[in-house]
């Protein structure tokens, strides 16, 4: 005898489910110089707005996610102890970064630059905020290079 076919599968009822979005309440924040975390001591950091122009009530952009860039092997066997590379770039209105720009990389040709770009490049920040919507911003950031 042919052997038996199981049941059909039982009809499945599909539902999609939606998030619930919040409305964001436009709030006043103050410029924030937030040290970039060190971990072994490889870089130091601060943020400023881009062109030193100061964002008051711009409500952000905030930092959400920052990693250090590593000294370049290059740079390391150089015998080089420190290094600055001084960034720019947009933050998008999804919070990610965009179009970096290395405006100045001390010593030069050693790859402090290539690496503080693409460090920065993988940074998410939360958007300012204007009108309750979030918009586009030029930042600044200098980067120390440190072996100690």
């Amino acid at each position: 005898p042919p052997p038996k076919r199981p049941p059909p599968p039982p009809e499945m009822k599909v539902t999609s489910t939606v998030k619930p979005v919040m409305d964001q309440v436009p709030m006043d924040m103050p410029k924030l110089d937030l040290p970039v975390n060190v971990t072994g001591g490889s870089v130091l950091g601060h943020y400023s707005q881009g062109g030193g122009a100061r964002l008051a009530g711009s409500g952000g952009p905030v930092p959400l996610a920052t990693f250090q860039p590593q000294m370049p092997r290059k740079a390391a066997r150089s015998g080089l102890e420190k290094g600055i590379v001084l960034v720019e770039f947009t933050v998008n209105e999804r919070g990610s970064v965009e179009d970096v720009k290395v405006l100045k990389e001390t010593p030069r040709k050693l790859g402090l630059g290539q690496a503080a770009k693409k460090t920065v490049s993988k940074w998410t920040f939360k958007p300012k905020m204007v009108d309750g919507k979030a918009v586009s911003s030029r930042l600044s950031q200098e980067i120390e290079f440190s072996t100690n």
